[in-house]
């Protein structure tokens, strides 16, 4: 099992309210890379659905972290979740075209 952190940071401004938030922790429990790799597909979509969410220079993705922690609490992969999803750069992972086994080869390579 794996545990997933999404960190968000103390400059985090909620694009619903323009309230800067403190640092908030979510967590969530993963059982698998597939559980993973469906989460991040699902957040993959979100993103085309509701792009006012997912605006960079609110701070919202830019704000959160993802980490994955091992069953000895080790951690083993830390991704900023803005950098996962943009489109811009080396680091971008093309959602479009991407298949569950090619982002569950990526996810257990450790998130490089």
């Amino acid at each position: 099992m794996w545990q997933m952190m999404i960190v968000e940071y103390d400059h985090y401004i909620d694009p619903k309210t323009n309230q800067q938030r403190k640092e908030e922790v979510e967590k969530y429990d993963i059982q698998t890379i597939d559980n993973l790799a469906d989460f991040l597909l699902n957040v993959r979509k979100d993103i085309n659905k509701h792009p006012e969410y997912f605006c960079s220079a609110c701070g919202f993705w830019t704000s959160y972290q993802l980490v994955l922690m091992d069953k000895k609490e080790n951690i083993v992969g830390i991704r900023n979740l803005f950098d996962i999803f943009r489109e811009d750069d080396d680091f971008s992972w093309n959602f479009e075209n991407m298949t569950i086994q090619q982002l569950r080869e990526i996810l257990a390579s450790g998130l490089t």
